[in-house]
C-alpha cells in the first residue's frame, strides 16, 4: 500500500504543506518517543506535530524532522516517506551495542559501511549490496565530534532485526 502512495498523499496524511516539508530527517532509535519529542517541540521555532512520534519546524533557520522509532522496520518507514516527499538528507541517530570493549555510552560511532541483516532494507537494496554512508556526511561528522573533542568510532557496522 505504501508503495503506491505519492508525494501529495503523504503530505495530505501528514497535513503538512509542501513549504513545511523538511531539508533534512534525523530518526532517533528509542523505544521512548513522548518525552523526547516535546523536547524537540521545545527546541524547535514554529514547531509542528504532524504524527504522534514526529515534530518538523526550523532550527538556525533550518527546516528539520525529528521522528522517534525503534528496529529496523520502523526506521524504513519515516524514511521512505520523506524520501518521497524529496528530503535528502536522513540522519539516524540513538544508541548502538558495541562489541569493543573500549566503546562507553556517549562515545559515537559514524560508520563507513553497513552489513544489512535487519530483514527490511532488502527491499530498497539488492541483498548483496553493502550499504555504503556518504562520505560528505561522515566527514561533517568526524570533523565536529573532534572539535568538541567528543570520543568516536568509525568503521564497517551490522543492523540486526528488532528483538
Amino acid at each position: 500500500m505504501y508503495k503506491s502512495y505519492k508525494k501529495e498523499d503523504w503530505l495530505k496524511y501528514l497535513k503538512l504543506k509542501e513549504e513545511e516539508v523538511p531539508k533534512g530527517l534525523i530518526i532517533f532509535g528509542a523505544q521512548v518517543a513522548p518525552k523526547r519529542i516535546k523536547r524537540w517541540e521545545k527546541k524547535l521555532h514554529n514547531s509542528k506535530k504532524p504524527y504522534w512520534n514526529l515534530v518538523c519546524g526550523s532550527y538556525k533557520g533550518t527546516k528539520v524532522g525529528m521522528t522517534i522509532v525503534y528496529g529496523g522496520a520502523a526506521v524504513s518507514e519515516p524514511a521512505h516517506i520523506f524520501s518521497i516527499l524529496g528530503v535528502k538528507l536522513i540522519i539516524q541517530t540513538g544508541y548502538f551495542g558495541a562489541l569493543q570493549k573500549d566503546m562507553r555510552v556517549g562515545d559515537f560511532f559514524i560508520p563507513k559501511v553497513m552489513e544489512r541483516e535487519d530483514g527490511v532494507s532488502d527491499l530498497y537494496l539488492d541483498r548483496n549490496i553493502q550499504a555504503d554512508s556518504s562520505k560528505a556526511v561522515n566527514n561533517l561528522l568526524v570533523n565536529e565530534c573532534s572539535k568538541r573533542n567528543k570520543k568516536y568510532y568509525t568503521g564497517h557496522g551490522i543492523t540486526f532485526p528488532q528483538c
